[in-house]
């Protein structure tokens, strides 16, 4: 019960982040608009269900959506193309995937060059699914805020996981 209440309370706290925090943050004049919320579905546990990640990825796109009032259905979109990308990346970034090692895979437990090569490539990954959902298409526009956001993302990720990883580590 307590993972349960431990990750819902996550959930609640990364979309409350992004829409007080850094919703701020943004820098139209530059196309950077950082988005952490990603990181959330990223770190979920391995394992969780399949259509449980799929729920969550979709409810928290929703709530992202409907919260920072973006257009319904990019966020939803993005994290749910997220959540099926991201066994096969680490899959391919640990060349491992049989599903002992997704069951004793914790990331808290993980490296912080792992979690850096983890999570970064996949927030840049999200804010190019996300920006070619909203814009239907890439134009320089778009490459503009893919580029833009993907490194105000990258950024803040890494400052986040720098941060927890160090704390983690100390207890």
């Amino acid at each position: 019960m307590t993972g349960l209440l431990r990750y819902s309370l996550f959930f609640v706290l990364y979309i409350l982040a992004q829409a007080l925090l850094f919703s701020i943050l943004d820098l139209p004049d530059l196309y950077m608009w950082p988005k952490i919320f990603p990181v959330y579905v990223l770190t979920l546990p391995f394992i969780l269900p399949r259509w449980a990640e799929f729920l969550i990825a979709f409810a928290m796109g929703v709530l992202v959506d409907w919260t920072l009032q973006l257009p319904l259905g990019g966020s939803s979109f993005s994290l749910v193309t997220l959540v099926a990308v991201r066994k096969y990346w680490i899959m391919l970034i640990s060349q491992q995937g049989n599903k002992e090692f997704f069951q004793a895979l914790r990331l808290d437990r993980e490296s912080l060059s792992w979690l850096l090569t983890y999570l970064l490539p996949m927030v840049f990954f999200y804010e190019l699914v996300y920006y070619i959902t909203i814009d239907f298409g890439i134009g320089l526009y778009t490459l503009l805020k893919i580029l833009g956001s993907g490194t105000a993302s990258v950024f803040w990720v890494s400052v986040l996981v720098i941060l927890t990883n160090r704390r983690s580590k100390r207890e």
